[in-house]
């Protein structure tokens, strides 16, 4: 994940950011991103069964990572709800 790794560089996270993730899909780079910054991070997806792998496969780390459906064109966050945006591999 070097390219991620340049991304976290840029963007300089530190523990406790808000971090939204759209396109999370199963929640892998959500994960990373947590992991390596200790951000905490909501995953967006439209995909109900992602979501549901995601918030299963990182159950042990709920404290950091949320997971929600929903729409790319229809976010409901009020302004300034994240430190940060990042959509990785995602089609719109």
């Amino acid at each position: 994940m070097d390219g991620i790794g340049d991304l976290l560089a840029r963007l300089d996270l530190q523990a406790g950011d808000r971090v939204l993730d759209i396109g999370c899909g199963g929640g892998v780079i959500s994960q990373y991103i947590s992991d390596q910054t200790g951000a905490n991070v909501t995953g967006l997806d439209y995909a109900a069964s992602a979501i549901a792998l995601a918030t299963e496969r990182t159950a042990a780390k709920g404290s950091r990572l949320t997971f929600v459906e929903g729409d790319i064109s229809a976010l409901d966050y009020p302004a300034h709800s994240f430190d940060a945006v990042v959509s990785l591999d995602t089609l719109y």
